[in-house]
């Protein structure tokens, strides 16, 4: 059986994205690349609420806000994750502490449980060292 196809020819296109040979990858913009640029805003999912005593970080979470108790918190692995960055806080005085000795907290290189204090409006940023997780930004 033969089946005619046709095909549209698009005569303005618009370069989105350009990975470069260097493995640079560009959005919205192919010059200056860096290893990730992005000429535009930026979204990422929503920050979860958790409500509970314990939590597991999610692979899909980005930004954690703690309510209404104390939590004790279960990091991933720092090794399976390198680089990867967490959002968290707290906005009532409840603690966050992690399950693990691995959160080296801002001006230390010691690393113990401790996440935010309890204390409503604290903030953390941790990012994946591929050893533990390093506070990068707190109050």
């Amino acid at each position: 059986m033969v089946s005619n196809h046709s095909l549209a020819v698009v005569t303005n296109d618009t370069e989105r994205l350009r990975i470069d040979s260097a493995g640079n990858v560009g959005i919205g913009t192919s010059t200056n690349l860096s290893t990730l640029t992005v000429n535009g805003s930026f979204a990422s999912k929503s920050p979860s609420t958790v409500n509970a005593a314990t939590y597991s970080v999610a692979a899909t979470d980005g930004s954690l806000r703690f309510t209404t108790t104390n939590n004790t918190l279960t990091l991933p692995s720092a090794a399976s994750f390198p680089g990867r960055i967490l959002y968290l806080n707290t906005i009532t005085a409840n603690s966050v502490t992690s399950a693990s000795s691995n959160v080296i907290p801002l001006g230390s290189n010691t690393a113990g449980t401790a996440i935010l204090a309890a204390t409503a409006g604290k903030f953390a940023m941790l990012q994946s060292d591929g050893t533990n997780w390093i506070t990068m930004l707190a109050n």
